[in-house]
């Protein structure tokens, strides 16, 4: 009995170990994960900060603004009018001036909360930051950013585009001409068929 009771005893520190071992383990494991994870977010955000320029931010801020603002006067002065249509005053210059008075105010006021409420640079960057952690390895991305870190990738980015429009400006100079002979060289076998039908004829 005792002899049982002893092997209990010792089943159950086993166990408990055991236990204990594979919390400890887990916990490790989540830790390691979660120090992975944050080390890739911090790699891909550090990428995104490098590689997202606030001059072009400052434009897309504009032209997202200026589209919101746009639609938005539509609609506002589609209904206006609507309401203006049905409406029986004698007034109607008055509101019509009342009315721009308060569209001008609207356009201030949207400008305003656009600004202060949009952080477009901060938004680009985060958007980035997570399109590139789907894409690289966390190995990768630290490569990237010693690239574009290092004289030769800041160089990549200040002249990418340029070269990227010399390189449209070639194509045209030289697939156009090229696309042109081909296409006149097959008009002129396709001529000389056609015209090799009514030879008999001449």
């Amino acid at each position: 009995m005792k002899l049982f009771i002893l092997c209990f005893r010792v089943i159950l520190l086993l166990t408990f170990l055991h236990t204990s071992f594979a919390a400890n383990n887990s916990k490790t494991s989540r830790e390691i994960y979660r120090n992975q994870k944050i080390d890739n977010d911090h790699a891909a955000y550090r990428l995104a900060q490098l590689l997202v320029k606030k001059s072009n931010t400052v434009n897309l801020n504009k032209d997202l603004f200026l589209k919101v603002q746009a639609g938005l006067n539509m609609s506002n002065r589609a209904i206006f009018d609507e309401l203006l249509m049905e409406s029986a005053t004698d007034n109607r210059s008055s509101i019509i001036r009342k009315y721009d008075k308060i569209e001008k105010e609207f356009a201030k006021s949207l400008a305003i909360d656009f600004k202060k409420k949009i952080d477009m640079h901060t938004i680009l960057v985060q958007i980035n930051a997570e399109v590139y952690k789907e894409f690289y390895t966390n190995s990768e991305l630290k490569s990237l950013y010693r690239f574009y870190k290092s004289p030769l990738g800041s160089k990549f980015l200040k002249v990418s585009k340029d070269m990227l429009l010399r390189t449209e400006q070639k194509n045209i100079e030289v697939l156009y001409p090229l696309a042109l002979q081909v296409a006149q060289d097959a008009q002129d076998q396709l001529q000389s068929k056609v015209t090799s039908l009514f030879e008999d004829d001449l």
